[in-house]
């Protein structure tokens, strides 16, 4: 089956823990749905130090980077959580900004950006942006469940 990630918005740690079990979208929580290949250690860190200008050093200290909030399974499922300047720097990406930014993803992370189309990731980050606006406009924040 692949592994699946779920990004999805809560209002705070508590709420977003309901996920852990199933996922978000049996918690009742609006986000993505269930995706293959969109590892949020794969483009986080990156995208967050795109879009801030920050180093991905600095990006990897703020505590909420990809903070494990569920209980440690060593198979799984896993919530982490996403930083509000992710949140808050997705949310204000212009449509039109969204295709430079994968792009530019794609020239930084050439590793992680093997067989990944530029225009599949500014298709994913546009719908991320959405939900992150959304979050934000409501003043919640943004996680990822992670399931083997």
């Amino acid at each position: 089956m692949g592994n699946l990630y779920e990004y999805f918005r809560a209002a705070d740690d508590d709420v977003a823990v309901t996920a852990f079990e199933h996922g978000a979208a049996h918690a009742g929580l609006a986000g993505l749905g269930a995706l293959k290949g969109a590892e949020p250690t794969t483009f986080a860190i990156p995208v967050e130090a795109l879009l801030t200008g920050l180093s991905k050093d600095e990006v990897s200290a703020d505590p909420r980077s990809l903070a494990l909030i569920s209980p440690e399974e060593p198979e799984g499922p896993w919530v982490v959580s996403l930083t509000d300047r992710l949140r808050d720097g997705l949310a204000e990406v212009p449509q039109e900004g969204l295709l430079p930014l994968a792009e530019r993803w794609c020239e930084t992370e050439p590793d992680d950006a093997v067989g990944i189309a530029p225009e599949s990731l500014a298709d994913f980050l546009g719908r991320l942006a959405a939900l992150a606006a959304d979050a934000r406009e409501r003043e919640e924040r943004l996680y990822c469940w992670m399931c083997l």
